[in-house]
C-alpha cells in the first residue's frame, strides 16, 4: 500500500535481475564482472533453482537427478 516501499521492492528485484544477467551477457558486454558480481549471480542462480526444486516438490515430481552410467 506504501508507494515508497513498493518502489523500493521493485527497485530491488529489478537490480537482482540485472546483477544475475552480468555474467550471461558478458560476453556482448567485452566486459569480465568483479568477483563480487559473479558470487551474487551464483547466489541468485543457486536459489532459483532451489525453488525450482521446491515447487516440483509440492506438486509432487519426484525424479531422480542421478543415473549411473553404463560401463564395459
Amino acid at each position: 500500500e506504501n508507494l515508497f516501499f513498493s518502489g523500493l521492492f521493485w527497485l530491488q528485484v529489478l537490480g537482482a535481475i540485472g546483477i544475475a544477467s552480468i555474467p550471461v551477457f558478458q560476453k556482448h558486454l567485452n566486459w569480465k564482472p568483479s568477483p563480487l558480481v559473479k558470487n551474487i549471480a551464483y547466489f541468485l542462480a543457486m536459489n532459483l533453482a532451489l525453488m525450482d526444486g521446491f515447487f516440483k516438490w509440492l506438486r509432487g515430481i519426484r525424479t531422480g537427478t542421478w543415473q549411473r552410467t553404463t560401463r564395459e
